[in-house]
């Protein structure tokens, strides 16, 4: 996932106002230093979690307890002077503090100079920005069960996305650029030890006859893992590309072997039977194509803000009914079919999502996010 996208989609256009208004700019100039005071942040963090074991746990901690309901009260945050307001930006400053430690003085010099703008303010937006990534960050702790290691390799994913918001210099000045290097050596050694635990997960399912997802679940993560990694570090020099290509062979290698005899390939969403779970499925499926659909229109020529609004009202409709159709109690036959077939439909927005275009993506990205969510602890 594009977590500067959840990032900028969590400030809705209101509360962005808010700001720009304690900061003294309009929100369009607001809604820019934001984006890239977040990547600043944002990779202040990666450069810390990814310090040693250490700098990992301590960022590991503050994410796992911080109170991620801030999230919702952004609008009064940014628009008050009262205790709400002064709590937030206490909390910014505590994670700024242990984020950047002795070079912050520095790091708002350099911001300031690469935006135009005086230290007092960047200061200021700075304490406000903080808690918002660090409550993104714990959401995922949280939604997809990360340990410090995992939240270590998702925040190196995000090298890419943070440099693409910083003007200039700006990165090296901080010394963001020559993490490219440590994110590629951190993801190709949990690739590493993926490509042995596919093997043996696969060789284990094969041996026990176990049903299509036990076979394909392994595949799936690994498939992912290397292909990203191939990707996203292509474009970052061609020693971490040649690190990711090896990656990727070797994770091929160990799953071929592993399950040579595996021919099925992974299902469409169409093509998938959700029979097994009575009116739940009938349901899943009418929310899932509504959903899909509308992406595919979102990535369409012609595409314009009143149709993303739509499909946002969509979404968060359909979030709100999934407690509803008792897929935490389905057990056997049914839940099989339900795992593999949220898995599937998981795949198929994530892939979708990439082709919207960010303005329209901004619009429905925080309810496809609280859609994932809820999904994902379902599975």
């Amino acid at each position: 996932m594009n977590l500067m996208d959840t990032i900028k989609g969590a400030v809705a256009q209101q509360a962005m106002e808010k700001l720009g208004g304690a900061l003294g700019m309009d929100s369009k100039k607001a809604s820019s230093v934001f984006e890239t005071a977040s990547a600043v942040v944002l990779g202040g963090i990666m450069k810390k979690a990814s310090s040693g074991s250490e700098g990992a746990k301590s960022i590991f901690d503050m994410a796992k307890n911080t109170d991620t309901s801030m999230l919702d009260k952004l609008g009064d945050v940014f628009g008050g002077s009262g205790a709400a307001s002064e709590g937030f930006q206490k909390a910014g400053g505590g994670i700024l503090d242990m984020v950047m430690g002795g070079g912050k003085a520095g790091m708002i010099s350099a911001i300031s100079k690469a935006l135009g703008l005086d230290n007092s303010m960047i200061g200021k937006l700075l304490t406000m920005v903080a808690p918002i990534v660090m409550g993104m960050l714990s959401k995922q702790v949280k939604s997809q069960g990360l340990d410090a290691n995992g939240l270590t390799n998702f925040l190196s994913s995000q090298q890419s996305t943070i440099t693409n918001f910083l003007p200039g210099s700006l990165s090296s000045d901080l010394g963001l650029s020559g993490l490219a290097a440590g994110a590629s050596k951190a993801v190709a050694g949990a690739a590493s030890k993926a490509s042995g635990a596919t093997k043996a997960a696969a060789n284990d399912a094969a041996e026990a006859g176990g049903g299509l997802m036990k076979l394909l679940l392994p595949l799936i993560i690994i498939a992912a893992l290397a292909f990203g990694v191939w990707k996203f570090f292509l474009s970052n020099g061609a020693e971490v590309a040649e690190t990711a290509k090896n990656t990727l062979n070797n994770a091929t290698s160990a799953v071929t072997s592993g399950v040579s005899d595996l021919t099925e390939k992974l299902p469409s969403l169409d093509s998938m039977d959700f029979s097994a779970l009575g009116e739940a499925g009938t349901s899943l499926k009418e929310g899932f194509g509504e959903i899909s659909t509308g992406l595919t229109g979102l990535a369409a020529p012609g595409a314009d803000e009143t149709g993303a609004k739509g499909l946002l009202e969509k979404i968060n409709s359909f979030t709100g009914k999934l407690d509803g159709l008792g897929l935490g109690k389905m057990e056997g036959v049914a839940k099989t079919a339900a795992s593999s077939i949220i898995g599937t439909f998981l795949q198929s927005i994530q892939g979708l999502m990439d082709k919207v275009p960010e303005p329209l993506k901004a619009i429905v990205q925080p309810a496809i996010t609280s859609l994932v969510e809820k999904l994902t602890a379902f599975k």
